[in-house]
């Protein structure tokens, strides 16, 4: 099964109608800005938490719930220092009352994190597996998993390693606490590559990438994919890169070319895989 994450409100009205005409379930994610406090990004604003929950479609034919909650606070959740253990402990703490209030306000959706379990490229290690393995009070609470395996490079070889194992690990974690893992898929690549930063993935690529995180595993398979798209995102902050890919074709052109062109080679893959 394939979704996407993507606000279909800001969608010029061609790609909207595209996806809703396919079919295809839109996530419902709930961002940083969203839940913590603004003076204080390592506690939850309870208030305003509730508010942007009870904003969501009332209706989500995914039966997925998204928490985006990132930077300093993922890293602390990330550090399994001893020294540490109390400053990680509270910010644990709050990353289950903010769970609980998604929960509790929509009960109807499958809740988790974004990007846990922890993703790796480079040290997939037994640290690596120490890191996700000290979450387990968070996976007790969980609805799913939602890990986030984009890709870094091109056509570099060590990419199947790369997804295959990160997959395996979630599919590890989901096994021991029983919850299904959906993966975080992107049309670009990641912007820590510094030269390749933002440019579209090739189809052969991207396809190849998508059919390696479906493939079954000794662990059992990956649920589904959500597709995450910020383009609409990167042309309102008019980014350079995302311009100069666009050129003169008009905004709603543009992201109807992307959308409907990404889209169609999810749902013709999924669907191979569906049928093996």
């Amino acid at each position: 099964m394939f979704y996407t994450a993507i606000p279909r409100k800001g969608l010029a009205n061609n790609s909207n109608k595209f996806l809703v005409d396919k079919g295809v379930p839109n996530v419902s994610m709930v961002y940083q800005s969203s839940i913590v406090k603004k003076d204080n990004e390592l506690e939850v604003d309870e208030g305003k938490l509730r508010k942007k929950l009870m904003s969501l479609p009332p209706e989500n034919k995914s039966g997925l719930g998204v928490l985006d909650w990132e930077g300093k606070a993922i890293e602390i959740l990330k550090d399994i220092n001893p020294e540490n253990k109390e400053k990680k402990e509270k910010v644990l703490k709050q990353f289950l009352k903010a769970l609980s209030i998604a929960q509790e306000v929509r009960p109807d959706l499958k809740w988790g994190y974004y990007g846990i379990p922890f993703r790796e490229y480079w040290n997939r290690n037994d640290k690596w597996r120490a890191k996700n393995n000290s979450l387990t009070l968070l996976y007790e609470k969980s609805d799913a998993l939602y890990p986030s395996i984009y890709d870094f490079y091109e056509n570099k070889k060590s990419d199947t390693d790369y997804i295959s194992q990160n997959c395996r690990e979630s599919l590890r974690i989901g096994k021991k606490y029983g919850l299904p893992s959906y993966v975080f898929v992107h049309h670009r690549y990641h912007p820590s590559n510094k030269t390749k930063r933002l440019d579209l993935i090739p189809i052969a690529e991207f396809e190849e990438h998508v059919s390696t995180i479906m493939q079954k595993y000794e662990e059992g398979r990956i649920k589904g994919v959500i597709w995450w798209n910020s383009d609409r995102y990167h042309i309102n902050k008019k980014t350079e890169k995302i311009m100069l890919q666009r050129g003169e074709k008009s905004i709603p052109q543009y992201e109807f070319e992307i959308i409907s062109t990404y889209t169609n080679s999810l749902e013709n893959l999924l669907k191979e895989t569906k049928e093996r």
